[in-house]
């Protein structure tokens, strides 16, 4: 039996976008360069995390899986035919701007990248005065105003901009054209994927001194027109350890966010499906236990956590509870 949940070891990403907040704002520890992304929990190819706790401590995290799929993942997960992971959590330090870009859906990049598609969730974690993303497109942009825009390097005055703050909470279907501007820095969780279309990119050079690829006839494919979601922020509701609040319920994840102040026991359940716990404020210690039917007797164990740290919570993993030492907030991240 499972019983424990994993501290998880992220892959950092150096990006020509990138910075240095990871380790400011989100208490990453990172070696020189520009670091934009911090895979916190993964198992596609690109970037595979590794357990950094427990009897799976170096392994993984898709080997992990792969030798204990019930036992990670959850029967219910299994049966919806996902063998690996089926969500891609980062944290994101855009100190500059990314590429304007659209995500492909599932049928899509199959066709075409033998990937999933994305669709992802964007919440606020710091932000500079005045920051903005770009959300969409102006409303009446039509394929061919956009594709004219693109050639005549005029794309900027289509794209749709929104103000944000600590706290918002964006939805990215595939399909929308998006870029995180300067001066933020997010959690994103998506579906497994790494299928981007870049649309534009600012004129800016890579690392090697060249332009980046773009991929307007793709991203021209896939872009939902018609999209008008707008910028959200969701109120807590008061129980007795704090707040809880859904920020985000799709077919792909849902998420739930956790202000802790006094002790609490997430999951209930076991043997369902797996959970991933982001943890962006605060510190304190999990404990767990478990009934060992066969010897007979109890087993206990605990980990610290602080900002920063992701936890992968397997779906045998029951009975654990949350102590925090400072008023914490948790991240929840899993499948119905």
């Amino acid at each position: 039996m499972i019983n424990e949940p994993f501290l998880l070891k992220p892959v950092l990403m150096e990006k020509i976008w990138g910075g240095r907040k990871l380790e400011t704002v989100m208490n990453k520890k990172l070696p020189p360069g520009k670091f934009g992304e911090s895979w916190e929990a993964s198992t596609h190819p690109n970037g595979i995390s590794t357990i950094a706790s427990g009897f799976l401590k170096n392994t993984k995290l898709d080997k992990a899986i792969g030798m204990y799929p019930e036992e990670m993942l959850g029967r219910r997960i299994i049966e919806k035919g996902y063998k690996t992971l089926p969500v891609l959590i980062k944290f994101i330090d855009a100190s500059d701007k990314l590429s304007v870009q659209v995500h492909p859906d599932d049928a899509y990049a199959e066709q075409h990248e033998n990937d999933r598609g994305k669709t992802e969730m964007w919440y606020i974690l710091y932000s500079e005065p005045g920051a903005q993303l770009i959300y969409g497109l102006q409303e009446g942009t039509s394929r061919s105003a956009l594709n004219s825009a693109i050639s005549s390097g005029t794309i900027e005055k289509l794209l749709r901009y929104v103000d944000i703050q600590k706290g918002d909470i964006l939805l990215v279907p595939s399909g929308t054209v998006h870029a995180i501007l300067g001066g933020v820095v997010l959690l994103e969780i998506q579906e497994s994927s790494d299928s981007t279309y870049r649309l534009y990119d600012w004129n800016r050079p890579g690392f090697d001194g060249k332009p980046r690829p773009l991929h307007i006839e793709k991203a021209l494919e896939v872009i939902n027109f018609d999209f008008r979601e707008n910028v959200t922020r969701v109120r807590g509701e008061k129980q007795t350890f704090g707040f809880v609040s859904t920020l985000v319920k799709s077919p792909y994840f849902t998420v739930k966010r956790y202000n802790i102040d006094k002790i609490f026991q997430i999951k209930e359940n076991q043997g369902s499906r797996f959970n991933i716990l982001i943890v962006t404020e605060g510190s304190g210690i999990i404990k767990w236990e478990t009934d060992d039917s066969v010897q007979g007797s109890l087993s206990h164990g605990s980990i610290p956590y602080k900002k920063g740290n992701t936890f992968f919570v397997p779906s045998a993993c029951a009975k654990f509870r949350i102590k925090p030492v400072k008023t914490s907030e948790f991240i929840d991240v899993f499948l119905d």
